[in-house]
């Protein structure tokens, strides 16, 4: 099964939402819930440090703010690395077909020069050898 891109805008708006769980969903989609859910936590106890040491509206709005750029930032880098590694395998693969479709058309023809006489039989083992390779 290969691998399809993810949606930024929509990885965004989970990282955007002030909530664990809908980040550690945004983390979980690219496959970096470990590190994602590192990360959540630590910015929990940033947040909670932050509202020990600040009176009341600095410190909840700075936790907010901090809750949710921290996790937007490796959110963001890391779909961005999905999506580019997701693209570089899907390219490899359809190169790989491509290739292949190519070497079948290419034995096919080598097959009628054969049948047609065109080429001998070590002729025609020895191309067929490079093409199977």
């Amino acid at each position: 099964m290969s691998k399809k891109q993810v949606d930024l805008t929509g990885q965004i708006i989970l990282g955007a939402i002030p909530s664990f769980i809908t980040q550690l969903i945004a983390f979980y989609r690219i496959g970096k819930i470990k590190d994602g859910g590192l990360i959540i936590l630590g910015v929990f106890g940033g947040a909670i440090g932050l509202q020990l040491l600040l009176p009341f509206p600095y410190g909840i709005i700075s936790a907010i703010i901090i809750s949710v750029a921290i996790p937007i930032n490796y959110i963001i880098k890391w779909t961005r690395l999905y999506n580019n590694d997701t693209k570089q395998t899907q390219l490899r693969d359809s190169k790989e077909k491509t290739d292949k479709k190519q070497n079948e058309k290419s034995l096919k023809i080598l097959k009628e020069r054969l049948a047609k006489g065109e080429i001998t039989k070590e002729e025609y083992d020895e191309l067929k050898k490079e093409f199977e390779q």
